[in-house]
């Protein structure tokens, strides 16, 4: 197993709205990429539950093999600036993306 953070070039989230976060995943190259697609380890429900989220609040999931990325858009539980909202810009999800877990062999191995 090794970590999305150490398999990517760029991890970002972002608004996507006052309802909607946007994460994107970008691989700097096909190998890896195909890699961790082939992998079965990046899917919607695997990141819902990763989040402890209900798979319906992902409401996009796409790999777009031309920038050998994912973009993935979670649908907030509130909108933003809510009384409770703890990101209010959509940017705090990069990080618990960089840790998650993906079941293929460390590079190099």
């Amino acid at each position: 197993m090794v970590t999305l953070g150490t398999l990517t070039n760029d991890i970002q989230s972002k608004n996507a709205g006052v309802n909607m976060i946007c994460c994107d995943i970008f691989f700097a190259d096909a190998e890896t990429f195909e890699k961790v697609r082939n992998s079965g380890s990046l899917t919607r429900e695997k990141v819902a539950d990763y989040f402890h989220l209900a798979p319906e609040r992902i409401v996009v999931f796409e790999v777009d093999e031309r920038f050998f990325g994912y973009k993935i858009t979670i649908q907030r539980a509130q909108s933003a600036g809510g009384p409770s909202e703890r990101d209010l810009y959509g940017t705090g999800l990069y990080g618990p993306l960089s840790e998650y877990e993906i079941d293929i062999a460390p590079q190099g191995s």
